[in-house]
C-alpha cells in the first residue's frame, strides 16, 4: 500500500499543468471587441482591439528594409501579427501601401 502525500499533489497538478492550453474568452461589441486569455501558466492577459479588425499603430522607428518599431506593439507575443497584413496610410487616409507580414 502506497501513502498519498504533499509530492502526489505536487506531481499531479504539474500533470494538470503541463495539459493545459491557452483558453480565450471573447465579446464581440459593435465597436470594441473585448478578448481575455488564460496562458497554459495560469496568466490572464486582456487586450481590447477594433470590431472592424482594423489596428491602427505608428511608424517610430525603420530598423531594416523589412522592419519597422511601433511603440504600441513592443509588449505583443513575438510573431503575433505574422500572416497578416499591413498596410501603410498617409495623413489623409490614402493607402501607400500594402503588404503581408
Amino acid at each position: 500500500m502506497k501513502a498519498y502525500g504533499i509530492f502526489d499533489e505536487m506531481d499531479e497538478m504539474k500533470s494538470e499543468n503541463s495539459a493545459r492550453k491557452w483558453e480565450f474568452w471573447i465579446d464581440v461589441g459593435g465597436t470594441f471587441t473585448d478578448c481575455i486569455a488564460r496562458s497554459p501558466e495560469g496568466e490572464f492577459i486582456p487586450f481590447k482591439t477594433l470590431s472592424s479588425g482594423i489596428t491602427k499603430g505608428h511608424v517610430q522607428e525603420i530598423t531594416a528594409p523589412d522592419t519597422i518599431v511601433d511603440p504600441s506593439r513592443v509588449s505583443n507575443p513575438a510573431n503575433f501579427w505574422q500572416e497578416y497584413q499591413i498596410e501603410f496610410l498617409n495623413e489623409e487616409g490614402k493607402s501607400l501601401h500594402t503588404a503581408q507580414v
